[in-house]
């Protein structure tokens, strides 16, 4: 039931074109930053292969911001960059939650730095929806 309703959140807040893929693994990020002193990183690595992915930001007040579309088609493939940038380069809050869904088993990291050279990450393995 719990898998049914994400699924049907994701089709209203993110329509596609084409079928809807079923995501049955995903990653929650709490928090992030961008700003003018921060920035922030996704390295999502692909467990299986091929996979399907959908990631999506979500304001402070928890209002999906934007979202984006992916896929890996190589067993350890990697997709890495700016946060803004898996959304074309689309502006994003200064901070939020990032969602990851995807079609296969994954794993991924968000990393964060700033301006005066601090940097952190933090690694999760996607999980299986119950």
């Amino acid at each position: 039931m719990k898998k049914a309703i994400v699924v049907i959140v994701l089709c209203l807040l993110f329509p596609i074109g084409g079928a809807a893929e079923e995501y049955d693994w995903y990653v929650v990020f709490p928090y992030y930053a961008k700003d003018n002193y921060w920035w922030t990183g996704i390295a999502v690595f692909c467990g299986i292969a091929p996979a399907s992915f959908s990631i999506a930001v979500f304001d402070s007040n928890g209002d999906a911001v934007a979202n984006g579309e992916f896929a890996l088609t190589k067993q350890r493939e990697q997709k890495v960059d700016l946060l803004e940038n898996f959304f074309g380069g689309a502006a994003i809050p200064a901070c939020g939650s990032i969602y990851i869904f995807a079609t296969n088993h994954f794993e991924v990291s968000m990393f964060m730095g700033n301006s005066s050279g601090g940097f952190s990450f933090v690694n999760q393995t996607a999980k299986p929806y119950q």
